[in-house]
């Protein structure tokens, strides 16, 4: 889970995974949006995943949903409207976007990043709720201290 500070206090940030980066994606299609910074988004229609941080991110900005902001409930859904040109732009993490290229996804080779987010690169966290048993972060912690030297920072 990402983590941020609309989320510090409603989780139990158990271990740190890998540095997550986001970008506005477009359509190859559309070489004529361009973008220099967050605030120039607000004038094209962007999907965003519902619950992710993304979406909050751009709900505090001030993107309005229906105006410049559509909110789809799966990656399918929001990575399909950006293909057919439903919307003009979406949020999504690079390591999601090389998911797509490395499963031979058919949208892979028809969107680009445009933009970086800088707000949203961060770490991807192992998160639990707070009535996790100490029992299970414990081992959790173990567990972690174990494998981490094998993965951090590669979250493909």
């Amino acid at each position: 889970m990402l983590r941020t500070q609309e989320r510090e206090s409603l989780f139990r940030w158990v271990a740190p995974l890998c540095l997550i980066e986001f970008s506005f994606y477009r359509s190859k299609s559309r070489p004529d949006i361009q973008l220099n910074s967050v605030a120039e988004a607000k004038n094209h229609l962007i999907d965003a995943q519902k619950g992710q941080a993304s979406a909050e991110y751009l709900l505090r900005l001030g993107f309005e949903p229906e105006k410049n902001l559509s909110i789809s409930y799966n990656n399918d859904n929001f990575i399909q409207m950006l293909a057919f040109d439903r919307v003009e732009l979406i949020v999504l993490s690079s390591t999601y976007f090389t998911s797509l290229i490395a499963t031979n996804s058919p949208y892979a080779d028809k969107i680009e990043p445009v933009f970086s987010i800088n707000y949203l690169t961060r770490n991807f966290y192992l998160a639990s709720r707070f009535n996790t048993s100490t029992d299970l972060i414990n081992r959790l912690d173990k567990a972690y201290d174990e494998l981490a030297p094998q993965f951090y920072g590669n979250c493909k």
